[in-house]
C-alpha cells in the first residue's frame, strides 16, 4: 500500500494583517483627532521621517504619500484605481535614498526591504519550489505579494536585469500577480 501524506485544517488563524488591525486608545484617538487640525500637521508628518537629516522635501513627500495609500475606487466592478501607491525614488549616489527606504519602512505593520543587486523577478514576485513533507511542487510568494497592503522597498532598481524589471513592472501595475510554472497557477 502507497501512502500519500495530506493536511486536514480545522480552523485558520490570521497571524499577520495590515493597518486595518492597529487600534488606537481612546485618548491617542483624541490626540490623532486634534494634531490633524493643526496647520502644521502636514509637515509635522513629513518631517518625521528621518528628522535628523534635511532631505529634500519632496522626497519625504513621496515617502508619505506611498505609506498613506489612497482609496480602492471601483465602478460598474472596474478597478480605476487600486489604492497603492508606487513611489520611485531617483537621485546621485550618496544622497540617503536607502537610507530613507530603510527608515520608511518600519512604519508599516507587514513591511520587507530587498536590494536590487541581490533580488530577481524570482524573488520579487514569486517562486516554485518544492515541498519537502508533502513531496509536491509549491509557488512561494515573493517581496511584494509578502508586502500586499504593507510597504516594499526595493533599492537599487538599476542593478536589476531588464527582463526582470519588466516582470516586476507588470506586477506593480497591476496590482497583482499570476504564476503558471511547474503546472501549478496561483494569484496573489
Amino acid at each position: 500500500t502507497e501512502h500519500h501524506p495530506y493536511i486536514r485544517i480545522s480552523s485558520i488563524k490570521i497571524i499577520q494583517d495590515g493597518f486595518d488591525k492597529i487600534s488606537f486608545t481612546n485618548e491617542e484617538a483624541q490626540t490623532i483627532k486634534e494634531e490633524s487640525t493643526k496647520e502644521t500637521f502636514h509637515n509635522d508628518l513629513k518631517n518625521s521621517i528621518l528628522p535628523h537629516h534635511k532631505y529634500d522635501d519632496e522626497i519625504k513627500e513621496g515617502v508619505l504619500i506611498s505609506l498613506a495609500g489612497s482609496n480602492k475606487i471601483i465602478t460598474s466592478t472596474i478597478v480605476k484605481s487600486t489604492g497603492n501607491l508606487n513611489v520611485l525614488l531617483v537621485g546621485s549616489p550618496g544622497t540617503g535614498k536607502s537610507q530613507i527606504i530603510r527608515h520608511a519602512i518600519q512604519y508599516s505593520p507587514i513591511h520587507h526591504f530587498a536590494s536590487g543587486s541581490s533580488a530577481s523577478a524570482i524573488g520579487l514576485t514569486a517562486a516554485v519550489d518544492k515541498d519537502e513533507i508533502l513531496q509536491e511542487t509549491i509557488i512561494k510568494p515573493g517581496l511584494l505579494p509578502l508586502c500586499n497592503k504593507g510597504f516594499a522597498g526595493i533599492d537599487e532598481l538599476d542593478k536589476i536585469n531588464a527582463d526582470d524589471l519588466g516582470k516586476l513592472t507588470d506586477c506593480l501595475t497591476s496590482d497583482s500577480l499570476e504564476v503558471r510554472k511547474a503546472g501549478k497557477h496561483k494569484r496573489f
